[in-house]
């Protein structure tokens, strides 16, 4: 219930749905950028493959980290929600499998 909870909370951010739109976009750009590998078409798609990992799977779990885990502190219910029967551990385990499962995704 809480990871529902947790995945309603992202899908109403505007920044998540940006990350759905631009990240596709880059994938986009990058396979019709890669020009210099045309000979073999393994090391393209492995050149494609390993740039999309090294760039933009950073840019999102940096885009959206603090979405998951300053979710707190920015909506000023830090106090609020410490209150509750969850644990801190809880609550930072269920954010930290919310957050893996947008990179896997998306």
């Amino acid at each position: 219930m809480l990871l529902v909870n947790e995945w309603r909370y992202i899908i109403r951010q505007r920044l998540f749905w940006l990350a759905c739109l631009i990240l596709p976009t880059v994938a986009y750009v990058f396979a019709i950028g890669i020009s210099g590998i045309d000979g073999i078409a393994d090391k393209h798609l492995q050149a494609l493959h390993m740039t999309m990992i090294m760039m933009s799977l950073p840019l999102l779990c940096g885009a959206l980290a603090p979405l998951v885990f300053l979710r707190d502190q920015i909506n000023d219910m830090k106090e609020l929600v410490l209150v509750t029967a969850q644990s801190s551990l809880q609550r930072l385990f269920i954010r930290t499998v919310l957050l893996s499962s947008i990179c896997l995704i998306l």
